[in-house]
């Protein structure tokens, strides 16, 4: 009988083991997507325009394609679309 419970505990213990890996794998793969999206890219864009630059261009801008925030929407604190003047008061 107390074999039987043990081999149930170790049956179990490994379901849990198992599927609690498979989740922290797959929620470190979403991290890095989203690091790699809202980040990488941008590092990488501007590593190529400092390639680029001359003394003769230095007056060229850098411009990140960044996603425009749906009107209505909450951007990141401090990086709303409203001027500083307009959300002090």
């Amino acid at each position: 009988m107390s074999k039987v419970l043990w081999q149930r505990l170790r049956s179990q213990l490994a379901t849990i083991v198992v599927a609690q890996l498979l989740q922290s794998l797959m929620l470190a793969g979403l991290i890095m997507l989203m690091f790699n999206r809202m980040v990488t890219v941008h590092v990488r864009r501007i590593a190529s325009h400092l390639e680029g630059v001359r003394p003769g261009n230095l007056g060229t801008h850098l411009r990140l394609e960044r996603a425009r925030p749906e009107p209505g929407r909450i951007g990141p604190v401090g990086l709303g679309s409203q001027p500083a003047a307009e959300q002090s008061g």
